[in-house]
């Protein structure tokens, strides 16, 4: 009498096409799993009523691309997922993936290998700012790319883009934003020009100027300006920053202000103190 196999034993290649159509799923994802599946067992396995079996399909390496086509469209969210994730995914069907209704696959595509540049610029033509806000946060990302997302009409991608970006000529874009937000961000990157960084220590709003004081090294004249600055949260911020050299916190140790004061006796004793405006939170 033969030996009936247990549900979590390895499928024999033998016994693949008969495992494929077993009632027990789990059977069913073993087989939706096995790399030695051949294609017509896969496609048969994208139909199946589980959707634990078609996300194992979903998952697969070298996935079919018509299997991919179908699964795309599939009205489980997590076998779209894997779709969106998976490296095999061609090109088309990711661009499809990019208006999912849902983020986590949205998501799944700017994370995927596979996200060159045709489906970067979907994503930049998408109506979802989540998802061209990730993409900006992205790295290797194609110059066409680059410039989409800095005239992106959300000021929150443009500032994503204006913090790391390492282009110079999308950074002295951004730095003359109309958007105190993306100027802002601007004043965040390490790699702004020293006369950049001299118009932004002048700029009219106190959020950008706030900014500017927080990361980067500044130049004496504009230390000098930036210590007597006008707005409360400016000197603030400077006094927290871990780049204020000592001669300016010794001049933020008499400000009339008793937070900047406070702060100014040791950024790491006091970090915890509230910013006096909370304009720049």
């Amino acid at each position: 009498m033969a030996r009936e196999r247990k549900p979590d034993q390895a499928v024999d290649s033998p016994s693949l096409s008969e495992a494929a159509t077993d009632k027990r799923v789990s059977v069913r994802v073993r087989v939706a799993e096995d790399p030695t599946a051949p294609s017509g067992l896969v496609i048969q396995l994208a139909s199946d009523k589980s959707p634990a079996v078609r996300r194992a399909v979903a998952g697969r390496r070298g996935l079919p691309a018509a299997v991919a086509r179908t699964l795309a469209s599939d009205s489980d969210k997590q076998v779209r997922e894997r779709i969106a994730e998976n490296p095999a995914t061609p090109g088309d069907v990711l661009v499809q993936l990019v208006n999912d209704p849902l983020f986590p696959v949205r998501s799944a595509v700017i994370e995927n290998t596979a996200c060159d540049e045709d489906v970067q610029l979907a994503i930049c033509r998408s109506p979802y700012k989540d998802s061209r806000y990730q993409l900006a946060q992205g790295e290797n990302l194609s110059a066409k790319t680059i410039a989409c997302l800095s005239v992106d009409p959300s000021p929150e991608v443009r500032e994503t883009l204006a913090i790391q970006t390492t282009d110079p000529g999308t950074l002295a874009l951004l730095v003359a934003d109309a958007s105190p937000r993306v100027r802002a961000g601007a004043a965040f990157n390490s790699l702004t020009t020293a006369d950049q960084r001299r118009a932004l220590a002048r700029d009219s709003k106190s959020v950008v100027r706030g900014a500017l004081v927080q990361t980067v090294t500044l130049d004496e004249e504009d230390l000098q300006l930036l210590v007597r600055d006008r707005a409360v949260e400016v000197r603030w911020w400077m006094a927290c920053s871990l780049v204020t050299p000592p001669h300016i916190r010794e001049i933020l140790r008499s400000d009339p202000d008793p937070t900047v004061r406070l702060q100014a006796e040791g950024p790491a004793k006091h970090k915890w103190q509230v910013d006096p405006t909370d304009d720049l939170h």
